[in-house]
């Protein structure tokens, strides 16, 4: 094998890694409220279209942490921002509770999720696939399955996750859809066969409240 071609290989793929690291960032585990820090969580806010963030907060909470990709090789594009030990919890799970169009349980089994393609990979036993989107009475959206973050810096990481629940949140945990359509939402994004029909592309977004650990996190999630 010649000098020139792995002097190519490399380069792709340090390029390959590069981008990787550019499209899926985790900002965890943050207690700072610098203005530095406020500015960029609303700079990564507005890399996406704005009536999906138009319900996040403008300001940085006492400690949060964020999580994002916009790798479409992932099969899914999302943000989720943390918000940790918020003492207004209970008010803003009130608030939601009236806005939301639907509110599930996060270990309601009849949660259609949205998985990344790397919680399969490294996980195979996590795919799932969703023939029906309407059981019984109820509608139920496709929303994000939440992939472990850890949080145990300030911890508190077992009491938001659970590997047992359909969406990856504790039990804990309700879920307020604010918004669902189907559709195609992001560029580059291919119809997903998991997805129940006419959903193979879509968004969601909405708001998961955990009154107890006093834990807020605001999300989308397109596929």
């Amino acid at each position: 094998m010649s000098h020139s071609f792995l002097t190519i290989m490399l380069l792709v793929t340090l390029n390959i890694s590069c981008s990787n690291q550019e499209n899926n960032q985790d900002n965890i585990d943050r207690t700072d409220q610098t203005q530095s820090s406020q500015d960029k969580y609303l700079i990564e806010l507005k890399k996406f279209p704005s009536t999906l963030v138009d319900f996040f907060p403008n300001k940085i909470s006492e400690t949060y942490g964020y999580s994002q990709t916009t790798d479409i090789t992932n099969e899914c594009i999302y943000f989720f921002y943390y918000s940790l030990r918020n003492n207004e919890a209970n008010s803003i799970d009130s608030s939601f509770r009236i806005e939301a169009k639907v509110n599930y349980n996060a270990f309601d089994t009849n949660i259609i999720s949205i998985r990344s393609k790397s919680l399969i990979h490294e996980n195979p036993t996590q795919e799932r696939f969703y023939e029906n989107r309407v059981i019984g009475d109820h509608n139920y959206f496709p929303i994000p399955y939440f992939q472990r973050k850890d949080l145990s810096k300030i911890g508190i990481t077992d009491s938001i996750y659970s590997i047992e629940s359909p969406c990856g949140l504790s039990k804990d945990f309700k879920i307020y859809l604010l918004e669902s359509k189907p559709g195609r939402f992001w560029k580059g994004l291919k119809p997903s066969e998991k997805m129940p029909k006419g959903w193979e592309n879509g968004f969601s977004k909405g708001v998961s409240v955990n009154t107890k650990s006093q834990t807020i996190i605001y999300w989308f999630v397109i596929w």
